[in-house]
């Protein structure tokens, strides 16, 4: 090997182990770096998560009182008393927790204050907005829990519903159905008058929605002594309502109906205060596809004497 060949062959290897030796060295720092920012990044989104529970009455309360809620979050939601001003919201009641990691959290609302249920509240749906989420969080109103499952820098917002719902039909006892005496309505046209109602689903996807008032009129027709009576025209399909005797002067029945394209089979319970008026209540629940539908809406009846 001449001395030439020999000098470009050292010059040719020593540019090669440099240019190695450089490589290794920056691969080195890319990685040190890529995990310094990998770390950086764990720091920042670990404990992120803000989990937060929300109460809200309809129609508006606040009248004293208070809820208890146990998990995360956890803590009381106390109703001050207030004075509503028109065209101005109420202040919302929160329970926020905050720098939590991502995964299931749940919360339970374990005690309401006796008055605010003696005014008839009762806890109607459970409302979670991650509805878009790979991992929905849920709401059961049977166990009065919501289930926060929650991702990487999410802030998820359950909501607790509470509606005025009509209790159901008290137990009457065989004394008291011989005892009473119930005025029998009059036949022919009524007026219908639709107060504001509620529909709220849970599960798969969640809605909470106002039912608008509204009024309309209907044909009533008795049967079987008064024990049996028919309207047409006011269960919101062709079909008409057929309602049967049961203590306290009250009817019952159901009817195939729907609300928002969504098919349901809708509870009529239809109280007799005299031969010209009427007042009951509509309830429905409906799951479909893990999803549960409740609506409920009262409503009034009264004779209609215009030819």
């Amino acid at each position: 090997m001449n001395g030439k060949l020999g000098l470009l062959l050292f010059t040719v290897l020593t540019v090669v182990i440099a240019a190695t030796a450089l490589t290794l060295v920056n691969t080195s720092d890319a990685k040190k770096a890529l995990l310094s920012e990998s770390n950086t990044a764990t720091i920042k989104t670990s404990k992120d998560v803000t989990a937060i529970v929300e109460v809200i009455f309809e129609p508006p309360l606040c009248n004293g009182g208070s809820l208890r809620f146990n998990g995360v979050p956890s803590g009381e939601i106390t109703l001050d008393n207030c004075v509503p001003v028109a065209g101005q919201p109420l202040p919302r009641r929160l329970l926020t927790a905050t720098s939590l990691a991502p995964g299931i959290k749940e919360s339970t609302l374990g005690y309401i204050d006796p008055t605010i249920a003696q005014l008839g509240y009762r806890l109607f749906a459970i409302l979670c907005d991650d509805g878009e989420s790979e991992s929905v969080s849920t709401g059961n109103i049977v166990t009065r829990m919501a289930t926060f499952r929650t991702e990487v820098g999410e802030t998820v917002t359950c909501k607790y519903v509470l509606a005025l719902v009509p209790p159901p039909e008290p137990v009457e006892t065989p004394e008291s159905e011989t005892e009473e005496t119930c005025a029998c309505p009059k036949e022919g046209r009524w007026k219908v008058k639709n107060n504001e109602g509620q529909m709220a689903c849970s599960g798969t996807f969640s809605i909470y929605r106002k039912l608008k008032p509204n009024t309309d009129s209907s044909t009533i027709k008795t049967q079987d002594d008064c024990g049996t009576i028919v309207a047409e025209g006011m269960s919101g399909t062709d079909a008409a309502l057929t309602v049967r005797r049961i203590p306290r002067c009250a009817y019952k029945g159901t009817v195939g109906g729907g609300q928002d394209g969504i098919p349901m089979n809708i509870d009529f319970t239809v109280r007799v205060v005299n031969a010209t008026r009427m007042t009951g209540v509509l309830t429905s629940k409906v799951t479909e596809q893990g999803t549960t539908c409740n609506m409920t809406r009262s409503f009034e009846l009264d004779y209609d004497d215009k030819p």
